[in-house]
């Protein structure tokens, strides 16, 4: 019989490579010669050959992920299974995630493939693009600020649902603090004056204009290339450098855009652009990013993306309720400030608790909330979700998943899943389990288990911090 495994036929690397065996299902052509060119592994011809098995979003969707993952089971049991994610297939591989892959690597990030293998992860992109994305949430909720892109996008899928459009996002990424002390009259006014001059220049190079926010933009043409988007790019630039609101120094401008020759489907387009926008935006940032070139630069915020839908879906099912995640982080962030944790370890804390429970998204339906303490196959993939979730982040270092494997380990050492005790547990996964159970329960609830299910001293400063 003809399988899936079968119709996808393996690149084979020469003899004599590395120890590392992969085998590779659907993989595309770039993703092929970018994993060659890392010299750190060799593709081989058959599943039971290989240290672990990597499945690309890119394959053909001639039957179900389910079917699949459980093809790929048979023919390579206990081989941990990958996803290698483009962008654009985050939903594909929360798929996969769902029907048991361990882990989500994006396109352009292939040396992250052996370094999980191997245990030697690189956490910094990951951690830094969530760090910026971090930074501009919290700016935009101190200015108040809410951006709503609704009429743009409106125009968005009406034009390239048609195939016809190329869109791009706009942002001046220093708006904020150059205009704060200008005058009501003087800001719009301001705002008057680049609007115009940028609307002029859209309109000689064949596209429209939309303000979506203070400082950012949308721009959209049925006639506008790449090089052109780029052009136009750096002359929107030139007219913000013309600007200086504060009388010190000129205003900075960032561009990402994207074309419908890698899809014509309006939500990825946008999450595209705003992707590209995002890393034009960076401190080391080019200024305009094109997204249709990008591969490892767009790596750490497919591999977010793709556990950030993985958590929605999950939290779509939770009793504690949609941003459930999200609370937990802020009240871990208020601990371990008055703690002293600082800069970038406080951004992996951030980082694993929000996203503690993401392991869930591969636990049977039923089993991931509140099992049945009768049903031993139930309570045995609850008992999962732990590890799941600091195997699908291991791409964010050692700190992050250990801290989401250890959140459920009790002080006393009768959690799971290590059944670890004390200090012993590691001081992020004893900050989340407090501001778990908080959120889940009350602190009341944490005020009666101090000592027992959690830390002492961290229930003692939630109490202090929080009541």
């Amino acid at each position: 019989m003809t399988t899936v495994l079968d119709d996808l036929e393996p690149v084979v690397e020469e003899a004599g490579g590395p120890a590392t065996a992969v085998f590779g299902v659907g993989l595309h052509e770039a993703a092929i010669r970018r994993f060659e060119q890392s010299g750190t592994g060799r593709l081989v011809e058959e599943p039971g050959e290989a240290d672990v098995v990597v499945a690309s979003t890119r394959i053909p969707r001639r039957r179900s992920v389910a079917a699949l993952v459980v093809e790929i089971r048979q023919q390579a049991p206990d081989r941990p299974l990958l996803v290698l994610v483009h962008p654009g297939g985050e939903p594909l591989a929360v798929e996969f995630l769902m029907a048991g892959a361990r882990a989500v690597v994006a396109e352009g990030n292939e040396a992250q493939i052996l370094q999980w293998v191997s245990g030697r992860p690189t956490d910094e992109p990951l951690v830094e693009t969530y760090e910026r994305r971090m930074d501009r949430r919290l700016d935009r909720q101190a200015a108040g600020v809410t951006i709503g892109l609704s009429p743009f996008e409106s125009r968005v899928r009406e034009l390239t649902q048609a195939g016809i459009a190329r869109i791009g996002l706009v942002r001046i990424p220093d708006w904020r603090r150059a205009t704060s002390r200008l005058s009501s009259e003087a800001l719009t006014l301001l705002e008057r004056r680049i609007h115009v001059q940028f609307e002029d220049l859209c309109r000689a190079a064949g596209a429209e204009l939309h303000q979506i926010g203070p400082g950012e933009y949308g721009v959209i043409g049925r006639e506008l290339s790449a090089r052109s988007a780029d052009e136009l790019g750096r002359k929107l630039a030139a007219v913000a450098a013309s600007f200086s609101p504060d009388r010190t120094t000129s205003l900075g401008l960032a561009m990402g855009h994207v074309g419908p020759e890698v899809t014509n489907e309006p939500s990825t387009l946008m999450e595209l652009a705003r992707r590209a926008l995002d890393l034009a935006a960076s401190p080391e940032g080019p200024g305009v990013v094109n997204a249709d070139d990008l591969s490892r630069a767009l790596a750490s915020s497919t591999e977010l993306d793709t556990v950030y839908q993985a958590l929605r879906l999950v939290e779509r099912q939770d009793p504690a309720g949609e941003g459930h995640g999200a609370r937990v982080a802020a009240t871990v962030t208020r601990l371990a400030e008055h703690l002293g944790i600082e800069g970038r370890e406080l951004v992996r804390i951030r980082l694993a608790a929000e996203l503690h429970d993401v392991g869930k998204v591969s636990l049977p339906e039923g089993h991931a909330y509140s099992p049945d303490p009768d049903d031993p196959e139930a309570l045995e993939a609850y008992r999962c979700h732990p590890m799941l979730g600091g195997e699908a982040l291991r791409a964010a270092g050692w700190d992050v998943a250990a801290a989401i494997r250890h959140h459920h380990e009790n002080w006393d050492g009768t959690g799971f899943p290590d059944g670890l005790a004390g200090e012993d547990i590691p001081l992020a996964a004893r900050l989340i389990a407090v501001a778990d159970a908080i959120d889940r329960h009350s602190l009341d609830r944490v005020e009666e288990e101090a000592g027992t299910v959690f830390d002492p001293e961290i229930a003692r400063l939630a109490i202090q911090v929080l009541k």
